[in-house]
């Protein structure tokens, strides 16, 4: 009795592990981009991923009549499905050559991990003992597994966002020495340019000469940094800082929540908008743009792709990525190509940004605009994009994607060269346009990311990374208080001491090097990238 009372229990153990390995890929991927993916994309590649497991395990069970046997099978080959990505990546960052060039090569990738599939598929048929056992503690694995990202998105998700800590009062104490007349109030544009890099790094490592373009800014007005330095190596925490006028304190978490909380209710906007100031912001197609605005200009709607930026990223994980895109349309003429609509996006900022200030008080505009970053989509025709799942994202993160160390040398000058003829227009028409005193911020959030390797920051350029561009137009001629080495943290400290009579106090001008993956754990690299 006894005997068949444990055989029942035994019984009882469904193997669910294909159903959890299927999942975890994907969740892990969502909790690692939380911010920048939207919940509902991540449902259908999810969605299908789960009934690709229940039909692969259905089939697998018919066949070899054994459903535990048949659920190992399956696990093994959705694990060796997602598992081949992230071989790829391990070749792409090796230093090396020869790996490299390995991961590369989809076609030569994929003979041995055919093999590997066959002699793993050909190994578990050939076991011969209860598997039962096994299955049960692959269900622990598989649900752990699954578990874990689950209370990472349900950590950022259900909680409230974080409200960010107050600054010290000694960074923003401010005192007016006088009052400011609404007339002398200057409309700011503050134009971020992702990833432009300062020029002796565009020298030295594009072997690109960036100096009539600052030589043309200089002739109308602008005061240009010639040593000037970004205060993070990321967009997430370069954005809230300058635009808070302050520092990050690394013992504290930064995640992506509790940065937004710090873009969208920042102090520069609680400045401006006690003297009266609108706010006008960009949409931007990265995550760090600034609803929080009276006006908030957003990309004219486009139809839904067929397939989401989740999907395309979760395809270059696994050996769908060596198929080849469908040709739907010839790509320069398609809105659907991704590449084509970031082209768009740039020319709608720029052919927009002299347009919006107006009325008759002040105005700030903020906008982001992803270029010089990749993709580089400016100097190249569409024809020569790279076909491969379209991704914006930035330093060894570009190679991952199939993008490759000799593009990134040639594409990212040739768009520097574009969007700079872009830029003088758009400058020209600003201070044609301007009814009231105009100041324009152009600045760079970082450098470019040609050699910045994310998985091992001992291996990363800091001065490409750190050095940016910044370039100043002020009514007149330069305020004094500038100074070459200016940092954005300091940006409004000396704007707003100028124009508003102000008491910021200038705050050291450090640069930090951090990780996407390890955002708060910063590397001071100021001595290094002066």
């Amino acid at each position: 009795m006894t005997v068949e009372s444990t055989a029942k229990k035994e019984r009882r153990v469904w193997p669910l592990h294909p159903l959890l390995f299927a999942a975890f890929p994907i969740l892990t991927l969502f909790n690692a981009n939380l911010g920048e993916i939207a919940p509902v994309e991540v449902l259908r590649p999810l969605l299908i991923m789960l009934a690709a497991a229940i039909l692969l395990w259905g089939l697998f069970t018919m066949l070899l009549r054994n459903a535990d046997r048949a659920a190992l099978l399956c696990s093994f080959i959705l694990l060796l499905f997602f598992l081949y990505g992230h071989v790829r990546v391990m070749l792409l960052q090796s230093s090396w050559q020869a790996l490299a060039d390995c991961g590369q090569d989809h076609a030569f990738l994929l003979r041995p991990w055919f093999g590997v599939l066959l002699l793993g598929a050909v190994l578990i048929l050939r076991i011969r003992r209860n598997l039962r056992a096994l299955s049960g503690l692959l269900n622990v694995v598989g649900a752990t597994l699954v578990i874990l990202p689950l209370f990472g998105i349900g950590k950022v998700l259900l909680l409230p966002r974080i409200i960010p800590p107050a600054p010290p009062p000694e960074v923003i104490a401010v005192t007016t020495k006088a009052k400011v007349q609404p007339e002398d109030l200057p409309n700011i544009y503050y134009v971020i340019l992702d990833g432009y890099a300062r020029q002796d790094t565009l020298q030295r490592i594009f072997k690109y000469d960036n100096t009539p373009f600052l030589t043309d800014l200089e002739e109308r007005g602008f005061f240009v940094a010639r040593h000037s330095r970004t205060n993070y190596s990321q967009t997430d925490l370069s954005l809230p800082s300058a635009l808070n006028m302050t520092y990050f304190d690394g013992g504290n978490p930064l995640s992506v929540p509790v940065l937004m909380g710090f873009l969208e209710d920042n102090d520069v906007f609680r400045e401006l908008r006690r003297y009266g100031y609108r706010i006008i912001s960009f949409d931007t197609e990265y995550h760090m743009h600034l609803k929080s605005a009276d006006r908030f200009i957003a990309f004219p709607e486009e139809k839904a792709p067929a397939r989401s930026a989740f999907d395309d990223l979760l395809i270059s994980l696994t050996p769908l990525a060596a198929l080849p895109l469908p040709e739907e349309e010839p790509a320069e003429k398609s809105e659907m190509n991704p590449y084509e609509r970031h082209r768009q996006r740039i020319d709608f900022q720029l052919a927009n940004l002299p347009r919006v200030a107006g009325g008759s008080g002040p105005t700030f505009v903020f906008a982001h605009i992803l270029c010089p970053h990749p993709p580089f989509v400016l100097g190249n025709s569409l024809e020569e994009d790279p076909n491969r799942p379209y991704d914006i994202r930035d330093g060894s993160f570009y190679q991952t994607v199939g993008g490759s160390l000799e593009e990134y040398l040639t594409g990212y000058p040739r768009q520097v060269d574009r969007l700079n003829d872009r830029l003088i227009e758009v400058v020209d028409r600003l201070l044609k346009k301007a009814k009231r005193p105009t100041v324009i911020i152009l600045q760079s959030d970082h450098g470019s990311g040609a050699y910045t390797n994310w998985a091992k920051p001992q291996q990363t350029d800091f001065q490409e990374r750190m050095r940016n561009l910044l370039a100043i137009y002020t009514p007149g001629t330069p305020i004094p208080e500038l100074y070459d080495g200016i940092t954005p943290v300091n940006i409004f400290r000396v704007l707003f001491n100028h124009y508003l009579h102000a008491d910021y106090p200038i705050l050291p001008d450090k640069s930090y090097f951090s990780t996407t993956g390890r955002p708060n754990h910063f590397i001071d690299v100021t001595e290094k990238v002066k």
